[in-house]
């Protein structure tokens, strides 16, 4: 089996895992809010939607 290698490393950021990815038109559902994680997203989904 062969592992899976993103072409970001562990401190990838969450512009650099979804950047390329047009994300125009879709929703997310957001859980577990205290999560760091998810505080991550939060924080940048403004700016991915803005297309920043």
């Amino acid at each position: 089996m062969t592992l899976f290698q993103p072409p970001f490393g562990l401190a990838g950021t969450a512009a650099e895992v979804v950047a390329g990815i047009d994300l125009s038109g879709r929703r997310a559902v957001v859980t577990g809010g205290s999560s760091t994680l998810v505080a991550t997203g939060i924080r940048v989904a403004p700016k991915l939607a803005a297309g920043a």
